[in-house]
């Protein structure tokens, strides 16, 4: 089974890496990649892929937004919330929210 994923990043360079990254994995497959939250949500509303990958902190729609954009025109696509930092209160907010998981940008590649 091939798990279809949305990657959705402001920042270039990370979004192309983890593009890149995650297309090399077998049983991944990119559909598509989104440049801030107003392009994430059209994407995955379009391709209704099973995991979307969000920076919690983009343009036109930050990742809690397009989170819940998602629920509503996707609502079998798992979300992963992707950040920099690690605020004290935001792993309780994801569960709340219903995230499936939280990547750092700092955390070490695992072969």
């Amino acid at each position: 089974m091939t798990i279809r994923l949305v990657v959705a990043d402001d920042h270039q360079l990370f979004l192309s890496g983890l593009t890149s990254l995650l297309a090399g994995a077998e049983g991944m497959e990119v559909v598509a990649t989104a440049h801030n939250g107003i392009q994430a949500i059209a994407v995955i509303k379009r391709h209704q892929p099973d995991v979307a990958l969000l920076d919690l902190t983009m343009p036109g729609a930050n990742g809690f937004e397009v989170f819940s954009e998602v629920r509503r025109w996707s609502p079998d696509t798992a979300c992963v919330v992707l950040t920099g930092t690690i605020q004290p209160t935001l792993l309780d907010e994801l569960d709340r929210a219903g995230a499936a998981g939280l990547m750092l940008k700092s955390a070490p590649r695992k072969s």
